[in-house]
């Protein structure tokens, strides 16, 4: 058995050189694989890999929740900036509202626009020929539509108390029609919601600050926030150079509803406090006028187109024998006051005493009830 052995050992390998070689490297590195160091490695990283499958499966579910959330939030504000638009009397609203997904190659819209509730359009078409967000939405449109996205995001802010909310101009951007409904919305801003255990939550802003140079749209917002502070920027030179300031403005006073009546008051004051310093006579033409124009349109139709004044309409109801105009005493009363306030008659420069222009309001005044 022993010399049987012999022989086999002694037998030429079949292997070559290289493949000794190979199987050597393979002996070492299972050897070093079995140190200390590449145990400890290879135990780590099992552990690595099954923690990152616990990651991964996390990422997974939170994706899935954020999807879930995103998709409920875009169609809470979809809502609500449709109802906007509806409120503000677009003939548009949004469509296809969906959380932006980052696709490869391509960009993906987040909406598109419904026309009268059935002809859609594409943000993302370029198109020039075909209708577009471009060439189908003026740019009153445009902006009403940034802004039903503004004040949805508002509405829908849980931490809307916290925040000061500032509109710069906003009736710049649309159209007139549509200024009593941006009022209503911009008084009306407020986070409404139910807690968890069914209480109903409205949160309005800490501050809200709105920036105009229309003075309806301001005369709306106050009459409507009656608490509301009203400023204004006044500007004044100082040697050769403009500048501005931010006052208190007095909006009743400097904003009337009726020009006209304040115009009656302010005389009224003059003539009350005898403060003939100040001039009067233009206030007086516009006010006779306004009246005349109001009362006797009918009658005095062409002479108005003709952008004549009260001379020449008292003359034209004198004419007419309209309301008493044709008696003798009524007629010079007018006419007496038209050349004391100069109306149409252009040519007199002649300077009237205090005791004068007392004299003449008390006889505008006496007019005025005629009239």
């Amino acid at each position: 058995m022993e010399e049987l052995e012999q022989k086999k050992l002694n037998i030429p390998s079949t292997k070559s050189i290289l493949d000794l070689e190979k199987d050597k490297k393979s002996l070492e590195i299972t050897k070093k694989r079995h140190e200390s160091a590449w145990v400890k490695f290879c135990k780590d990283l099992d552990t690595i890999e099954t923690e990152a499958e616990k990651v991964r499966a996390t990422r997974e579910l939170k994706r899935k929740e954020l999807d879930t959330y995103s998709s409920a939030i875009f169609d809470i504000h979809k809502g609500s900036i449709n109802k906007f638009c509806k409120d503000m009397c677009a003939d548009f609203e949004i469509d296809d509202f969906k959380p932006l997904k980052k696709i490869v190659g391509r960009d993906e819209r987040i909406f598109a626009i419904k026309f009268f509730g059935s002809h859609k359009v594409g943000i993302d078409n370029k198109d020039e020929k075909t209708p577009n967000f471009r060439n189908t939405l003026s740019e009153s449109d445009k902006r009403l539509l940034a802004f039903s996205f503004f004040v949805s995001l508002l509405s829908h802010d849980r931490e809307l108390e916290k925040k000061i909310v500032v509109f710069d101009d906003p009736m710049s951007s649309f159209d007139s029609e549509r200024r009593r409904k941006t009022v209503h919305l911009i008084t009306d801003i407020a986070c409404k919601y139910k807690e968890t255990n069914g209480t109903e939550k409205s949160l309005l802003p800490k501050q809200k600050i709105i920036l105009t140079h229309e003075d309806r749209f301001a005369k709306e917002l106050k009459r409507l926030i009656p608490s509301a502070t009203t400023l204004k920027i006044e500007e004044y030179i100082v040697q050769g150079q403009k500048q501005s300031k931010i006052s208190h403005a007095d909006f009743e006073q400097e904003f009337p509803d009726d020009d006209i009546s304040n115009r009656i008051d302010k005389i009224k004051g003059i003539l009350d406090a005898r403060t003939f310093t100040t001039s009067f006579e233009a206030d007086c033409r516009e006010i006779l006028e306004h009246i005349f124009k109001r009362k006797y349109y009918l009658q005095l139709k062409n002479e108005i187109a003709s952008k004549k004044s009260v001379r020449t309409f008292t003359t034209k109801l004198n004419e007419e024998k309209v309301n008493g105009f044709d008696d003798a005493s009524k007629f010079q009363k007018f006419t007496r006051l038209c050349d004391d306030l100069n109306i149409e008659l252009h040519d007199n420069g002649s300077t009237i005493s205090n005791g004068d222009k007392e004299s003449v309001l008390k006889d505008f005044f006496d007019c005025l009830i005629l009239i």
